[in-house]
């Protein structure tokens, strides 16, 4: 996986602690969500400001706060192999299911986030189980 995608996908599941859905595979994801910030936050206790954007991305995410948070992983993926198979290691315990589309379509089903300057999607219920 390319570091801005492995980024990608830690932050998406960043973003889910914020969410505080709970059962089934949403659970695991937030249990792996937990060891991937516990991952982060280890390797930039050094550095306040990353700190900030990862307390914003797991309480109050931005658009603004995940594509800062990304990047600055994506830096750091690329520079230190050994954060990235930790990374690696903490969302496999999430175990993700993961579908990139680029200039196509894809079909997904089940919990599925979406981003991105232009995404559309068909078929979609937002909100929790009851629908609200």
């Amino acid at each position: 996986m390319e570091p801005l995608d492995l980024a990608s996908v830690a932050v998406g599941a960043l973003t889910a602690l914020s969410t505080g859905v709970a059962g089934g595979a949403a659970q695991r994801l937030l249990s792996g969500a937990d060891r991937v910030a516990q991952v982060i936050r280890h390797r930039f206790a050094g550095d306040p400001g990353t700190l900030e954007v990862v307390d914003e991305v797991t309480t109050a995410p931005t658009q603004a706060a995940e594509d800062r948070l990304t990047l600055r992983l994506a830096r750091q993926i690329t520079a230190d192999p050994e954060f990235a198979a930790a990374l690696r290691d903490a969302l496999a315990e999430a175990n993700p299911t993961i579908i990139q589309a680029n200039e196509s379509g894809a079909v997904a089903g089940r919990d599925v986030r979406v981003s991105g300057r232009y995404a559309a999607g068909r078929d979609l219920h937002i909100g929790g189980p009851d629908g609200g």
